[in-house]
């Protein structure tokens, strides 16, 4: 059936107290539709790296695989990875709507052995483009809840 390759180039910028970081990263994605509902896909993310004129850091790739299914007649798709970062395996599940009429819905969860985390966000679709909002809740209040906020270009 369908076999689909993809890339992700992104550009870091990152400031703490004194400190400012840059860089980038690149993911390589590989997806094989095997009917209209079911895809199966691989990944590496974050090759790469940063530096600031203080600091060098390593970025440290992830690896993982996944598959995709889409419910409820195409407009709810349910999403499980295993990914594996820093010699630790995680467990992601998530759920995604898919409405004709531009606004979606993402929700979603990361577990492994020592770490949980709960995601919610919209993703609003205009003209082959996405803008993406995100909420991250996790247990180390230390951190804080962060938001993110995605510009996406579909070719």
């Amino acid at each position: 059936k369908d076999m689909n390759f993809g890339y992700k180039v992104k550009l870091n910028f990152s400031k703490l107290y004194t400190e400012t970081m840059r860089g980038y990263t690149v993911d390589f994605g590989i997806n094989k539709q095997m009917n209209n509902k079911l895809s199966l896909g691989l990944v590496a993310k974050n090759i790469g790296n940063e530096s600031s004129t203080n600091l060098r850091a390593k970025t440290n790739p992830s690896f993982g695989i996944g598959v995709s299914y889409m419910a409820m007649n195409s407009q709810l798709r349910l999403i499980g990875d295993l990914l594996n970062y820093d010699n630790v395996n995680f467990i992601k599940i998530a759920c995604e709507t898919n409405f004709s009429f531009g606004l979606d819905f993402i929700a979603g969860s990361t577990y492994s052995k020592n770490y949980k985390d709960l995601s919610m966000g919209l993703k609003l679709n205009m003209r082959g483009w996405s803008l993406i909002y995100g909420n991250l809740n996790h247990d180390n209040s230390s951190l804080g809840n962060p938001i993110s906020i995605e510009i996406k270009k579909h070719f």
